[in-house]
C-alpha cells in the first residue's frame, strides 16, 4: 500500500548511483533530495482512490500500544536468556523494562506485573504477536 504508483503516481530520480574512482563496476547509491524528484501522474495506474490510501496511511503510521510495544521490544533485545517461545526475551514491558514471557500455551506477558511490581496488564496473544512482528519486519524491508 505504500506504493505510490498505486495511487497513479510516477517518481523518477530518487536515488542516484556513482561508480566508485577504483573500479566503474562498484557503484554506491545516494538518495536525491526530494525536491529534485521528477514526479508525474499516470491515472491509468492508479488501482486504490486516495480516500482508500489515507486510510491505510492513518492505520500504518497511528500509534498502537501493541504495535510500540513491538518496535520497544525488538529495538531493545536481550540476550542473556534463551526462551522456548519465539518472541520470550525480546518484547519488552514499556513501564518496568522486563522481558516479556510466555504464559500457557496463547500468551505473552510481563512476568514483573504478574509479582505485583509492575502497572502493566497488557498481555499479547501469541498469534496475533507473531503476525504484528512479521508484518513489520515485511514493513521496513519493503522501504
Amino acid at each position: 500500500m505504500n506504493n505510490p504508483a498505486y495511487r497513479g503516481e510516477v517518481v523518477w530520480k530518487r536515488s542516484r548511483w556513482t561508480p566508485s574512482a577504483k573500479n566503474s563496476a562498484i557503484r554506491r547509491v545516494e538518495a536525491v533530495a526530494e525536491s529534485e524528484w521528477i514526479k508525474r501522474t499516470d491515472e491509468s495506474l492508479r488501482i486504490i482512490t486516495d480516500e482508500l490510501w489515507n486510510r491505510v496511511h492513518a492505520i500504518q503510521t497511528g500509534s498502537n500500544p501493541r504495535r510500540e510495544a513491538v518496535r520497544l521490544g525488538v529495538a531493545n533485545r536481550s540476550f542473556r536468556f534463551r526462551s522456548r517461545y519465539l518472541l520470550g526475551g525480546t518484547l519488552v514491558c514499556g513501564v518496568c523494562g522486563s522481558n516479556y514471557i510466555g504464559d500457557g500455551r496463547t500468551d505473552y506477558l510481563c512476568p514483573t506485573h504478574t509479582t505485583g511490581h509492575c502497572d502493566n496488564p497488557m498481555r499479547f496473544r501469541r498469534e496475533d504477536i507473531h503476525q504484528a512482528v512479521f508484518d513489520l519486519l515485511t514493513e521496513h524491508l519493503f522501504e
